[in-house]
């Protein structure tokens, strides 16, 4: 995205602007097509976000927020398929820490941990992400 919104309050159309300003720099300044969305410090999160983020081409999403202190409610899940009510879904991960760099060691120790609620345990079922059907 442009710049690092709040994602539970602006509308939709909103969230589509940003993330077409987002790719757009991207892809003039570097090349690239982003897809991957980042938002570390967002305080809440629209229900249809991943529809709108694989609408724009996003497969991934990261964030660190759910996993911040909060000794009431626990988030049960790091890595995991976040779908919105159309169906449409994103896999979905939060770093071991709110306050901690994401590491590679930390985030491959999470998909050996999850990858089996994810994908299940009959390993013929795995496949990339790249390969999943776009809604």
């Amino acid at each position: 995205m442009w710049v690092e919104p709040d994602l539970n309050m602006p509308g939709g159309e909103s969230l589509v602007r940003q993330l077409l300003t987002g790719k757009t720099y991207f892809h003039k300044k570097f090349g690239v097509d982003v897809n991957i969305g980042w938002n570390p410090d967002s305080f809440g999160y629209n229900w249809q976000l991943p529809q709108i983020y694989k609408r724009s081409g996003i497969d991934y999403f990261l964030t660190q927020k759910l996993l911040w202190a909060d000794e009431f409610t626990k988030f049960p899940y790091r890595l995991f398929w976040w779908e919105s009510p159309d169906g449409s879904r994103i896999l979905t991960y939060f770093p071991h820490n709110y306050a901690a760099d994401t590491d590679a060691q930390y985030m491959a120790r999470d998909l050996a941990f999850w990858s089996e609620s994810i994908y299940g345990d009959d390993t013929s079922n795995h496949r990339p992400c790249s390969s999943l059907r776009r809604r």
